[in-house]
Protein backbone atom coordinates (compact mmCIF):
# COMPACT_ATOMS: atom_id res chain seq x y z
CA UNK A 1 0.00 0.00 0.00
CA UNK A 2 1.98 3.10 -1.16
CA UNK A 3 1.59 6.30 0.90
CA UNK A 4 -0.48 9.43 -0.89
CA UNK A 5 -1.69 10.55 1.78
CA UNK A 6 -1.41 14.75 1.27
CA UNK A 7 -1.23 17.66 3.56
CA UNK A 8 -4.35 19.10 4.97
CA UNK A 9 -5.01 22.38 3.40
CA UNK A 10 -5.31 25.35 5.81
CA UNK A 11 -9.18 25.91 4.41
CA UNK A 12 -9.65 22.67 5.16
CA UNK A 13 -8.65 22.74 8.28
CA UNK A 14 -10.79 25.66 9.23
CA UNK A 15 -14.11 24.22 7.94
CA UNK A 16 -13.59 21.21 9.24
CA UNK A 17 -12.99 22.96 12.44
CA UNK A 18 -15.98 24.63 12.04
CA UNK A 19 -18.15 22.24 13.14
CA UNK A 20 -17.01 22.61 16.75
CA UNK A 21 -18.71 25.86 17.32
CA UNK A 22 -22.08 24.19 16.50
CA UNK A 23 -21.02 22.42 19.68
CA UNK A 24 -19.28 25.00 21.36
CA UNK A 25 -22.86 27.29 21.26
CA UNK A 26 -25.30 24.33 21.83
CA UNK A 27 -23.42 22.89 24.71
CA UNK A 28 -22.74 26.49 26.45
CA UNK A 29 -26.68 27.53 26.02
CA UNK A 30 -27.75 24.49 27.44
CA UNK A 31 -25.67 24.51 30.55
CA UNK A 32 -25.67 28.40 31.23
CA UNK A 33 -29.01 29.48 29.80
CA UNK A 34 -31.87 27.03 28.54
CA UNK A 35 -32.07 25.60 32.64
CA UNK A 36 -32.43 29.65 33.58
CA UNK A 37 -34.99 30.00 30.78
CA UNK A 38 -37.13 27.02 31.82
CA UNK A 39 -37.02 28.39 35.56
CA UNK A 40 -37.52 31.85 34.41
CA UNK A 41 -40.10 32.04 31.64
CA UNK A 42 -41.55 28.78 31.43
CA UNK A 43 -42.30 28.57 35.10
CA UNK A 44 -40.59 25.03 35.86
CA UNK A 45 -38.88 25.07 39.66
CA UNK A 46 -35.32 24.33 39.30
CA UNK A 47 -35.40 20.70 40.18
CA UNK A 48 -38.28 20.32 37.21
CA UNK A 49 -36.09 22.12 34.91
CA UNK A 50 -33.10 20.06 35.43
CA UNK A 51 -35.19 17.00 34.91
CA UNK A 52 -36.40 18.46 31.71
CA UNK A 53 -32.75 19.31 30.11
CA UNK A 54 -31.69 15.66 31.97
CA UNK A 55 -34.62 13.72 29.45
CA UNK A 56 -33.00 15.76 26.67
CA UNK A 57 -29.02 14.75 27.35
CA UNK A 58 -30.13 11.39 28.03
CA UNK A 59 -31.96 10.79 25.06
CA UNK A 60 -28.67 12.51 22.93
CA UNK A 61 -26.27 10.29 24.73
CA UNK A 62 -28.25 7.27 23.95
CA UNK A 63 -28.08 7.82 20.29
CA UNK A 64 -24.61 8.68 19.63
CA UNK A 65 -23.38 4.78 19.67
CA UNK A 66 -25.63 3.94 17.09
CA UNK A 67 -25.55 6.68 14.91
CA UNK A 68 -21.39 5.87 14.81
CA UNK A 69 -22.28 2.54 13.65
CA UNK A 70 -24.72 3.96 10.97
CA UNK A 71 -22.54 6.48 9.68
CA UNK A 72 -19.68 3.76 9.61
CA UNK A 73 -21.85 1.38 7.28
CA UNK A 74 -22.90 4.47 5.57
CA UNK A 75 -21.73 3.80 1.60
CA UNK A 76 -22.45 6.71 -1.10
CA UNK A 77 -20.82 8.56 -3.86
CA UNK A 78 -20.70 11.33 -1.40
CA UNK A 79 -18.69 9.32 1.10
CA UNK A 80 -19.82 8.15 4.79
CA UNK A 81 -19.96 10.76 6.61
CA UNK A 82 -20.67 14.42 4.50
CA UNK A 83 -24.55 12.57 3.29
CA UNK A 84 -25.28 13.47 7.08
CA UNK A 85 -24.06 17.06 7.08
CA UNK A 86 -26.55 18.02 3.71
CA UNK A 87 -29.57 15.93 4.88
CA UNK A 88 -29.74 17.60 8.51
CA UNK A 89 -28.38 20.34 8.66
CA UNK A 90 -31.88 22.50 7.80
CA UNK A 91 -33.99 20.33 10.44
CA UNK A 92 -31.65 20.92 13.19
CA UNK A 93 -31.74 24.46 12.90
CA UNK A 94 -35.63 24.49 12.77
CA UNK A 95 -36.11 21.89 16.13
CA UNK A 96 -33.27 24.41 17.67
CA UNK A 97 -36.33 26.78 17.73
CA UNK A 98 -38.62 24.74 20.00
CA UNK A 99 -36.64 25.17 22.64
CA UNK A 100 -37.23 28.48 23.75
CA UNK A 101 -40.87 29.28 22.57
CA UNK A 102 -42.11 29.94 26.11
CA UNK A 103 -45.54 27.33 25.99
CA UNK A 104 -48.84 28.01 28.24
CA UNK A 105 -49.63 25.26 29.62
CA UNK A 106 -51.45 23.85 32.42
CA UNK A 107 -50.03 22.12 35.19
CA UNK A 108 -46.52 21.73 35.46
CA UNK A 109 -46.24 18.15 34.40
CA UNK A 110 -46.77 19.09 30.32
CA UNK A 111 -44.36 21.76 30.24
CA UNK A 112 -41.87 19.44 31.41
CA UNK A 113 -42.75 16.71 28.82
CA UNK A 114 -42.58 19.26 26.02
CA UNK A 115 -39.43 20.90 26.83
CA UNK A 116 -38.18 17.33 27.03
CA UNK A 117 -39.83 16.25 23.86
CA UNK A 118 -38.41 19.42 22.29
CA UNK A 119 -34.98 19.17 23.46
CA UNK A 120 -34.72 15.17 22.13
CA UNK A 121 -35.76 16.04 19.14
CA UNK A 122 -33.46 18.49 18.60
CA UNK A 123 -30.99 16.29 20.11
CA UNK A 124 -31.56 13.28 18.17
CA UNK A 125 -31.17 15.86 14.60
CA UNK A 126 -27.70 17.14 16.64
CA UNK A 127 -26.48 13.45 16.82
CA UNK A 128 -27.13 12.72 12.87
CA UNK A 129 -24.80 15.68 12.55
CA UNK A 130 -22.04 15.84 15.29
CA UNK A 131 -21.26 12.23 15.53
CA UNK A 132 -20.36 11.44 11.56
CA UNK A 133 -18.30 14.86 12.06
CA UNK A 134 -16.37 13.69 14.65
CA UNK A 135 -15.75 10.33 13.08
CA UNK A 136 -14.34 12.35 10.36
CA UNK A 137 -11.56 13.52 12.07
CA UNK A 138 -9.13 11.04 12.73
CA UNK A 139 -9.82 10.01 8.90
CA UNK A 140 -8.20 13.21 7.66
CA UNK A 141 -4.67 12.90 8.70
CA UNK A 142 -2.07 10.30 10.10
CA UNK A 143 0.23 12.74 11.60
CA UNK A 144 0.45 12.75 15.21
CA UNK A 145 1.20 16.71 15.34
CA UNK A 146 -1.36 17.42 12.14
CA UNK A 147 -3.81 15.85 14.82
CA UNK A 148 -2.58 17.70 17.26
CA UNK A 149 -3.51 21.11 15.18
CA UNK A 150 -6.85 20.25 14.01
CA UNK A 151 -7.82 20.02 17.41
CA UNK A 152 -6.41 23.21 18.62
CA UNK A 153 -8.53 24.69 15.66
CA UNK A 154 -11.77 22.75 16.41
CA UNK A 155 -11.04 24.39 19.90
CA UNK A 156 -10.58 27.55 18.72
CA UNK A 157 -14.21 27.32 17.07
CA UNK A 158 -15.50 25.70 20.56
CA UNK A 159 -14.38 28.43 22.62
CA UNK A 160 -15.45 31.17 19.90
CA UNK A 161 -18.91 29.47 20.01
CA UNK A 162 -18.95 29.53 24.03
CA UNK A 163 -17.73 33.04 24.08
CA UNK A 164 -21.08 33.58 21.65
CA UNK A 165 -23.41 31.72 23.41
CA UNK A 166 -22.05 33.36 26.57
CA UNK A 167 -22.44 37.50 25.39
CA UNK A 168 -24.55 37.27 22.09
CA UNK A 169 -27.99 35.49 24.10
CA UNK A 170 -27.91 37.69 26.92
CA UNK A 171 -27.59 40.90 25.33
CA UNK A 172 -30.51 39.83 23.13
CA UNK A 173 -32.73 38.95 26.48
CA UNK A 174 -31.63 42.15 27.45
CA UNK A 175 -32.62 44.74 24.75
CA UNK A 176 -35.69 42.17 23.42
CA UNK A 177 -37.07 40.91 26.56
CA UNK A 178 -40.50 39.27 24.93
CA UNK A 179 -38.55 37.41 21.96
CA UNK A 180 -34.41 37.60 22.48
CA UNK A 181 -34.54 33.96 22.89
CA UNK A 182 -36.02 33.16 19.60
CA UNK A 183 -33.60 35.94 17.78
CA UNK A 184 -31.01 34.02 19.09
CA UNK A 185 -31.94 30.74 17.88
CA UNK A 186 -32.73 31.43 14.50
CA UNK A 187 -29.60 33.80 13.86
CA UNK A 188 -27.98 30.41 15.47
CA UNK A 189 -29.92 28.39 13.12
CA UNK A 190 -28.73 30.34 10.23
CA UNK A 191 -24.79 29.80 11.50
CA UNK A 192 -25.75 26.15 11.86
CA UNK A 193 -26.91 25.70 8.09
CA UNK A 194 -24.05 27.39 7.16
CA UNK A 195 -21.56 25.40 8.43
CA UNK A 196 -23.02 22.13 7.94
CA UNK A 197 -23.20 22.69 4.26
CA UNK A 198 -19.75 24.16 4.04
CA UNK A 199 -18.54 20.76 5.02
CA UNK A 200 -20.88 19.07 2.53
CA UNK A 201 -18.96 20.64 -0.47
CA UNK A 202 -15.76 21.57 0.43
CA UNK A 203 -14.36 18.20 2.48
CA UNK A 204 -13.74 15.25 1.05
CA UNK A 205 -13.05 11.71 2.60
CA UNK A 206 -10.82 8.97 1.47
CA UNK A 207 -11.94 5.71 0.35
CA UNK A 208 -13.27 3.02 2.76
CA UNK A 209 -11.06 -0.16 2.75
CA UNK A 210 -13.45 -2.84 1.62
CA UNK A 211 -10.97 -5.38 2.92
CA UNK A 212 -11.77 -4.14 6.66
CA UNK A 213 -14.64 -6.16 7.79
CA UNK A 214 -17.89 -4.87 9.11
CA UNK A 215 -20.16 -5.79 12.41
CA UNK A 216 -23.02 -5.48 14.28
CA UNK A 217 -23.70 -2.64 16.59
CA UNK A 218 -23.10 -4.67 19.61
CA UNK A 219 -20.28 -6.57 18.33
CA UNK A 220 -18.58 -3.30 17.80
CA UNK A 221 -19.20 -1.74 20.37
CA UNK A 222 -18.02 -4.96 22.80
CA UNK A 223 -14.73 -4.91 20.71
CA UNK A 224 -14.22 -1.04 21.10
CA UNK A 225 -14.73 -1.47 25.21
CA UNK A 226 -11.95 -4.58 25.41
CA UNK A 227 -9.85 -1.57 24.37
CA UNK A 228 -7.66 -0.54 26.99
CA UNK A 229 -6.09 2.64 25.63
CA UNK A 230 -9.54 3.80 24.62
CA UNK A 231 -10.94 3.16 28.30
CA UNK A 232 -8.29 5.35 30.02
CA UNK A 233 -8.98 8.37 27.18
CA UNK A 234 -12.62 7.71 28.16
CA UNK A 235 -12.37 8.31 31.54
CA UNK A 236 -10.23 10.94 30.98
CA UNK A 237 -12.25 12.79 28.54
CA UNK A 238 -15.53 12.15 30.83
CA UNK A 239 -14.46 13.43 34.08
CA UNK A 240 -12.34 16.85 32.51
CA UNK A 241 -15.21 17.74 30.44
CA UNK A 242 -17.73 17.29 33.48
CA UNK A 243 -15.11 19.81 35.74
CA UNK A 244 -16.08 21.80 32.42
CA UNK A 245 -19.70 21.53 32.31
CA UNK A 246 -19.84 22.87 36.47
CA UNK A 247 -17.81 25.60 35.46
CA UNK A 248 -19.38 26.88 32.86
CA UNK A 249 -22.81 26.38 34.06
CA UNK A 250 -21.80 28.67 37.09
CA UNK A 251 -21.09 32.38 36.05
CA UNK A 252 -24.66 33.24 35.99
CA UNK A 253 -25.86 31.89 39.46
CA UNK A 254 -21.97 33.18 40.71
CA UNK A 255 -22.67 36.86 39.07
CA UNK A 256 -26.20 37.32 40.46
CA UNK A 257 -26.52 35.31 43.59
CA UNK A 258 -22.79 35.18 45.26
CA UNK A 259 -21.48 38.51 44.14
CA UNK A 260 -24.62 40.36 43.59
CA UNK A 261 -23.37 42.05 40.56
CA UNK A 262 -25.15 40.74 37.31
CA UNK A 263 -23.58 42.64 34.83
CA UNK A 264 -20.78 40.40 35.48
CA UNK A 265 -22.19 37.17 33.81
CA UNK A 266 -20.84 38.30 30.34
CA UNK A 267 -17.61 39.72 31.95
CA UNK A 268 -16.86 36.41 33.55
CA UNK A 269 -17.57 34.01 30.56
CA UNK A 270 -15.85 36.47 28.79
CA UNK A 271 -12.56 36.84 30.77
CA UNK A 272 -13.11 32.87 31.13
CA UNK A 273 -13.57 32.42 27.32
CA UNK A 274 -10.36 34.92 26.61
CA UNK A 275 -8.37 32.44 28.65
CA UNK A 276 -9.00 29.73 27.27
CA UNK A 277 -8.24 30.87 23.91
CA UNK A 278 -4.91 32.43 25.18
CA UNK A 279 -4.06 28.66 26.62
CA UNK A 280 -4.77 27.26 23.28
CA UNK A 281 -1.12 28.03 21.69
CA UNK A 282 0.27 26.93 25.07
CA UNK A 283 -0.78 23.92 25.73
CA UNK A 284 -0.54 22.78 22.13
CA UNK A 285 3.32 23.68 22.11
CA UNK A 286 3.15 21.93 25.34
CA UNK A 287 1.71 18.98 24.24
CA UNK A 288 3.82 18.55 21.44
CA UNK A 289 7.09 18.80 23.65
CA UNK A 290 6.01 17.35 26.91
CA UNK A 291 3.57 14.59 26.03
CA UNK A 292 -0.37 14.70 26.41
CA UNK A 293 0.02 13.40 29.93
CA UNK A 294 2.43 16.12 31.22
CA UNK A 295 0.29 19.05 29.54
CA UNK A 296 -2.35 17.51 30.92
CA UNK A 297 -1.71 17.37 34.68
CA UNK A 298 0.40 20.47 34.59
CA UNK A 299 -3.01 22.25 33.53
CA UNK A 300 -5.28 20.44 35.94
CA UNK A 301 -2.81 21.26 38.91
CA UNK A 302 -3.18 25.01 38.07
CA UNK A 303 -7.20 24.90 37.07
CA UNK A 304 -7.78 23.60 40.40
CA UNK A 305 -5.32 25.95 42.17
CA UNK A 306 -7.89 28.60 41.10
CA UNK A 307 -11.14 26.57 41.49
CA UNK A 308 -9.98 26.72 45.72
CA UNK A 309 -10.44 30.25 45.84
CA UNK A 310 -14.02 30.30 44.96
CA UNK A 311 -14.72 28.64 48.61
CA UNK A 312 -12.94 31.71 50.15
CA UNK A 313 -13.87 34.30 48.02
CA UNK A 314 -15.42 37.03 49.66
CA UNK A 315 -19.20 38.26 48.34
CA UNK A 316 -17.91 42.01 47.83
CA UNK A 317 -14.33 40.52 45.98
CA UNK A 318 -12.64 43.58 43.91
CA UNK A 319 -12.74 42.49 40.20
CA UNK A 320 -8.85 43.31 40.37
CA UNK A 321 -8.72 39.73 41.88
CA UNK A 322 -11.61 38.05 40.92
CA UNK A 323 -11.07 38.43 37.26
CA UNK A 324 -7.13 37.55 37.11
CA UNK A 325 -8.45 34.21 38.81
CA UNK A 326 -10.36 33.56 36.26
CA UNK A 327 -8.51 34.60 32.98
CA UNK A 328 -5.75 31.99 34.77
CA UNK A 329 -8.05 29.55 35.26
CA UNK A 330 -9.40 29.60 31.81
CA UNK A 331 -5.98 29.20 30.15
CA UNK A 332 -5.48 26.45 32.58
CA UNK A 333 -8.54 24.55 31.12
CA UNK A 334 -7.40 24.94 27.35
CA UNK A 335 -5.25 21.72 28.36
CA UNK A 336 -8.58 19.86 28.21
CA UNK A 337 -9.66 21.19 24.97
CA UNK A 338 -6.26 20.20 23.38
CA UNK A 339 -5.22 16.44 24.84
CA UNK A 340 -8.60 13.98 24.56
CA UNK A 341 -9.88 14.49 21.00
CA UNK A 342 -5.80 14.53 19.69
CA UNK A 343 -5.38 10.78 21.51
CA UNK A 344 -8.39 9.47 20.21
CA UNK A 345 -7.69 8.57 16.52
CA UNK A 346 -4.56 6.64 18.54
CA UNK A 347 -6.79 4.63 20.35
CA UNK A 348 -8.49 3.72 17.17
CA UNK A 349 -5.25 2.68 15.08
CA UNK A 350 -5.09 0.12 18.55
CA UNK A 351 -8.37 -1.18 17.42
CA UNK A 352 -7.39 -1.47 13.40
CA UNK A 353 -4.00 -2.79 13.69
CA UNK A 354 -5.56 -5.68 16.26
CA UNK A 355 -9.14 -6.19 14.91
CA UNK A 356 -8.22 -4.77 10.95
CA UNK A 357 -12.17 -2.78 10.68
CA UNK A 358 -12.94 0.49 10.09
CA UNK A 359 -14.61 2.00 13.53
CA UNK A 360 -14.45 5.85 13.61
CA UNK A 361 -17.60 5.92 14.03
CA UNK A 362 -18.22 3.67 17.03
CA UNK A 363 -15.98 5.69 18.94
CA UNK A 364 -16.70 9.29 18.40
CA UNK A 365 -20.04 7.79 19.13
CA UNK A 366 -18.90 6.22 22.52
CA UNK A 367 -16.94 9.28 23.41
CA UNK A 368 -19.91 11.63 23.02
CA UNK A 369 -22.13 8.94 24.42
CA UNK A 370 -20.79 8.07 28.05
CA UNK A 371 -19.87 12.75 28.05
CA UNK A 372 -23.39 13.24 27.39
CA UNK A 373 -25.00 10.49 29.46
CA UNK A 374 -23.09 11.49 32.43
CA UNK A 375 -23.08 15.17 32.03
CA UNK A 376 -27.05 15.32 31.65
CA UNK A 377 -26.43 14.73 35.60
CA UNK A 378 -24.49 18.34 36.01
CA UNK A 379 -27.94 20.78 35.03
CA UNK A 380 -30.04 18.15 37.17
CA UNK A 381 -26.90 18.16 39.99
CA UNK A 382 -27.03 21.57 40.37
CA UNK A 383 -30.98 21.97 39.88
CA UNK A 384 -31.47 19.88 42.34
CA UNK A 385 -28.78 21.42 45.18
CA UNK A 386 -30.35 24.83 44.70
CA UNK A 387 -33.91 23.59 45.37
CA UNK A 388 -32.71 21.74 47.85
CA UNK A 389 -30.65 24.97 49.66
CA UNK A 390 -33.68 26.60 49.01
CA UNK A 391 -33.52 28.52 45.88
CA UNK A 392 -35.38 31.72 45.71
CA UNK A 393 -37.15 31.99 42.33
CA UNK A 394 -40.15 34.18 42.65
CA UNK A 395 -40.56 37.44 44.05
CA UNK A 396 -43.27 37.68 47.10
CA UNK A 397 -46.64 37.76 47.13
CA UNK A 398 -47.12 41.10 48.94
CA UNK A 399 -44.84 44.40 50.04
CA UNK A 400 -45.20 45.97 52.97
CA UNK A 401 -45.64 49.91 52.42
CA UNK A 402 -42.67 50.65 54.03
CA UNK A 403 -41.02 48.13 52.15
CA UNK A 404 -41.90 49.21 49.09
CA UNK A 405 -40.82 52.67 49.52
CA UNK A 406 -37.53 51.83 50.81
CA UNK A 407 -36.72 49.83 47.87
CA UNK A 408 -38.19 52.55 45.33
CA UNK A 409 -36.12 55.01 47.40
CA UNK A 410 -32.71 52.61 47.32
CA UNK A 411 -33.34 51.94 43.44
CA UNK A 412 -34.21 55.69 42.07
CA UNK A 413 -37.11 56.15 40.10
CA UNK A 414 -36.31 54.38 36.78
CA UNK A 415 -34.85 51.01 38.22
CA UNK A 416 -37.61 51.26 40.44
CA UNK A 417 -40.08 51.05 37.58
CA UNK A 418 -40.38 46.97 37.50
CA UNK A 419 -40.76 46.85 41.53
CA UNK A 420 -43.99 49.53 41.40
CA UNK A 421 -45.32 47.69 38.17
CA UNK A 422 -45.65 44.05 40.13
CA UNK A 423 -46.78 45.90 43.00
CA UNK A 424 -48.91 48.44 41.51
CA UNK A 425 -52.15 49.30 44.07
CA UNK A 426 -51.86 49.32 47.92
CA UNK A 427 -54.22 47.85 50.20
CA UNK A 428 -54.29 48.36 53.67
CA UNK A 429 -50.45 48.77 54.91
CA UNK A 430 -49.33 46.26 52.29
CA UNK A 431 -48.73 46.09 48.10
CA UNK A 432 -50.34 42.79 46.48
CA UNK A 433 -48.69 41.48 43.78
CA UNK A 434 -50.51 42.29 39.95
CA UNK A 435 -52.33 39.07 39.43
CA UNK A 436 -51.86 39.55 35.93
CA UNK A 437 -47.68 39.95 36.49
CA UNK A 438 -46.22 38.43 33.26
CA UNK A 439 -42.99 35.79 33.73
CA UNK A 440 -40.95 38.54 32.26
CA UNK A 441 -42.00 41.32 34.62
CA UNK A 442 -41.65 38.52 37.27
CA UNK A 443 -37.81 37.85 36.35
CA UNK A 444 -37.61 42.03 36.05
CA UNK A 445 -39.13 42.87 39.45
CA UNK A 446 -36.79 39.77 40.82
CA UNK A 447 -33.53 41.54 39.79
CA UNK A 448 -34.24 44.65 41.15
CA UNK A 449 -35.48 43.56 44.44
CA UNK A 450 -32.49 41.70 44.77
CA UNK A 451 -30.04 44.91 43.52
CA UNK A 452 -32.07 46.34 46.26
CA UNK A 453 -30.88 44.37 48.67
CA UNK A 454 -34.87 43.11 49.60
CA UNK A 455 -34.02 39.65 48.51
CA UNK A 456 -31.02 37.48 48.63
CA UNK A 457 -30.59 34.09 48.52
CA UNK A 458 -30.11 31.51 51.55
CA UNK A 459 -26.62 30.70 53.05
CA UNK A 460 -27.27 27.30 51.65
CA UNK A 461 -27.69 28.45 48.47
CA UNK A 462 -24.96 30.37 48.54
CA UNK A 463 -22.72 27.54 49.89
CA UNK A 464 -24.07 24.94 47.18
CA UNK A 465 -23.09 27.59 44.48
CA UNK A 466 -19.60 27.41 45.92
CA UNK A 467 -20.04 23.22 46.10
CA UNK A 468 -21.16 23.50 42.17
CA UNK A 469 -18.94 26.08 41.03
CA UNK A 470 -15.52 24.37 42.74
CA UNK A 471 -15.93 21.23 44.87
CA UNK A 472 -17.25 19.24 41.92
CA UNK A 473 -14.57 20.26 39.91
CA UNK A 474 -11.51 19.56 41.79
CA UNK A 475 -12.93 15.81 42.46
CA UNK A 476 -13.49 15.24 38.89
CA UNK A 477 -10.12 16.66 37.97
CA UNK A 478 -8.28 14.05 40.56
CA UNK A 479 -10.53 11.78 38.75
CA UNK A 480 -9.20 12.77 35.25
CA UNK A 481 -4.97 13.00 36.15
CA UNK A 482 -5.46 9.43 37.60
CA UNK A 483 -6.95 7.66 34.09
CA UNK A 484 -4.38 10.18 32.42
CA UNK A 485 -1.17 8.85 34.23
CA UNK A 486 -2.65 4.82 33.17
CA UNK A 487 -3.22 5.57 29.42
CA UNK A 488 -0.75 3.75 27.63
CA UNK A 489 0.37 5.78 24.17
CA UNK A 490 3.35 7.51 24.16
CA UNK A 491 4.20 8.84 20.90
CA UNK A 492 6.78 6.28 20.15
CA UNK A 493 3.82 3.54 20.54
CA UNK A 494 1.75 6.08 17.60
CA UNK A 495 5.09 6.09 15.25
CA UNK A 496 5.08 2.43 15.12
CA UNK A 497 1.06 2.11 14.88
CA UNK A 498 1.53 4.36 11.76
CA UNK A 499 4.27 2.91 10.09
CA UNK A 500 2.52 -0.43 10.33
CA UNK A 501 -0.32 0.93 8.90
CA UNK A 502 0.97 2.99 6.39
CA UNK A 503 3.39 0.10 5.27
CA UNK A 504 5.60 1.72 2.90
CA UNK A 505 8.98 0.30 2.04
CA UNK A 506 10.49 3.12 3.76
CA UNK A 507 8.48 2.63 7.24
CA UNK A 508 8.88 -0.90 6.89
CA UNK A 509 9.72 -1.92 10.96
CA UNK A 510 12.49 -4.06 11.87
CA UNK A 511 11.70 -7.10 13.49
CA UNK A 512 13.06 -5.35 16.96
CA UNK A 513 10.07 -3.31 16.37
CA UNK A 514 7.57 -5.90 15.29
CA UNK A 515 7.71 -7.14 18.61
CA UNK A 516 7.68 -3.71 20.99
CA UNK A 517 4.60 -2.91 18.89
CA UNK A 518 3.15 -6.45 19.42
CA UNK A 519 3.93 -6.12 23.02
CA UNK A 520 2.56 -2.61 23.41
CA UNK A 521 -0.67 -3.83 21.49
CA UNK A 522 -1.18 -6.48 24.46
CA UNK A 523 -1.02 -4.48 26.61
CA UNK A 524 -3.29 -1.95 24.98
CA UNK A 525 -6.14 -3.90 24.36
CA UNK A 526 -8.28 -6.44 26.18
CA UNK A 527 -7.39 -9.88 23.62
Amino acid sequence: MKNTEKQLSTLKKVVYGSGEFFGGTATVIVLSIFHKFLVEYAGLTPFLAGVAVFAGRFWDAVTDPLMGTISDKTRTRFGRRRPYFLIFSVPASLLFLLLWIPVVLNGMIYKVIYYSMAYMLFSTFYTMLNTPWLALGPELTSDYNERTNIVTIRMVFSLLGSLFAGTVPNILIQNFPDSGYLIMSGILGLIYVVIWMSMFFFMEEKPVDSTHQEMPFLTSFKMAMKNKSFQRLLGMYVAIFLAIDFVVASPRYLAEELFQRPFLVQLMMGILIFGMLAGLPLFTFLTKKMGRKHALTAGALVWMAMLLFFFILPRDISLFLLLPIIAVMGMAMSAAFVVPWSALPETIDVDRLVNGRNSEGIYAGIMTFTRKLISSTVVLIIGASLSLAGYVSNIPDSLRAEDRDRIVSVLGTEAADPVEAAYPDRSGGVYPKDENLSKNQNINALNALKKAGYITQPENVLFAIRVNTAGYPILLLILAMIFSITYPVRKRHHDLMRRKLEGTEKDQLSEEEEEELKGFLRKAYLT
